[in-house]
């Protein structure tokens, strides 16, 4: 669904004349494409639930952005990525807040 939003912008003009929407779009996808590897690979909580926030923040800017060109389509489009988002945005910050930043270990040679 997000990439339908985003291509009904697009075809309204291209980049040339959906520039702002779609670089807002742009930055919630790296938002989202950061979180991954700091939740899962890097076990960086605090990070990961700073990440996550701003993609909450970038996710409505999109919609705010694509309302503009789209009309209310790009809420119904959107919508469910920022319930799905919220939930893991707090699932993310609960799993922060209980869990004890593990202390470095220090290599013995």
């Amino acid at each position: 669904m997000m990439g339908l939003a985003s291509y009904l912008v697009w075809r309204q003009g291209g980049f040339e004349r959906q520039a702002v929407p779609l670089a807002v779009y742009g930055v919630q996808l790296v938002l989202n494409l950061l979180w991954t590897p700091l939740f899962f690979k890097a076990h960086r909580l605090d990070l990961a639930s700073a990440d996550i926030a701003g993609m909450l923040v970038a996710i409505v800017a999109t919609i705010c952005q694509f309302r503009r060109v789209i009309g209310d389509l790009a809420l119904m489009l959107l919508l469910p990525y920022l319930a799905w988002v919220s939930y893991a945005s707090a699932l993310t910050f609960w799993i922060w807040r209980h869990n004890p930043t593990r202390p470095t270990r220090v290599k013995a040679y």
